[in-house]
């Protein structure tokens, strides 16, 4: 089965949470937004271009079955070492909401959370294999009707996370990174979510399709 990588934007923050849990070097983010439209091209297949959507419970499988740490990346390099792993995984109304730890004594690891902590790294990406599960309406069925079909995914193995610099969704990536200390609190989990669906949002035209800026 193909893996397909896919990227989601969003600006990176530093989370300066003294309740936070963590050594400093876990970062916070939306890896995958739901219920949003993305127009995707896969340029290595002979398939036409298409539109792309991930439904609630596409990654519970993958939380729920797989044994290992889901891998953090640099820009999908699958022959290099990766940078961390992922800590948390779970799908909320909004998306797929992760932490991931970047492995001390990584060098590659270090830069990410330099770029990061300087606002100069800019989203998440996903290598992911779809499944028999999705759901195709072609194009002219779709409301309001589109030259291309609408692929929605509704249980996907998800590979890998990787941070790279030109995702495509506006609506996920790293949103913090996560000071020593206790957990959260939940008026700051709350208030996060709240700041991400405002920006979902926002990058969204009136039938729910990316808003390219």
């Amino acid at each position: 089965m193909r893996t397909l990588t896919h990227a989601f934007p969003a600006s990176f923050r530093v989370r300066d949470d003294d309740a936070g849990a963590g050594d400093g070097r876990t970062l916070v983010g939306l890896a995958v937004p739901y219920d949003v439209e993305l127009d995707v091209e896969d340029p290595w297949s002979f398939e036409p271009p298409y539109t792309e959507v991930f439904r609630r419970g596409s990654f519970a499988k993958t939380i729920k079955d797989r044994t290992r740490p889901v891998p953090l990346l640099v820009s999908h390099q699958h022959r290099a070492l990766g940078i961390g792993r992922a800590s948390r995984l779970e799908e909320t109304d909004a998306g797929l909401e992760a932490e991931f730890h970047l492995t001390e004594g990584v060098p590659d690891a270090d830069i990410v959370l330099a770029l990061v902590k300087d606002d100069a790294l800019g989203g998440l990406s996903i290598g992911f294999e779809p499944s028999a599960d999705d759901v195709t309406t072609r194009g002219p069925d779709r409301s309001p009707a589109s030259t291309r079909d609408l692929v929605e995914r509704w249980s996907v193995n998800l590979r890998e996370v990787s941070v790279c610099n030109f995702p495509a969704y506006a609506t996920a990536g790293v949103t913090g990174v996560r000071d020593a200390g206790g957990r959260p609190t939940l008026a700051t989990l709350a208030a996060e979510r709240v700041r991400l669906s405002d920006v979902r949002t926002a990058a969204l035209d009136r039938w729910g399709r990316v808003v390219r800026r």
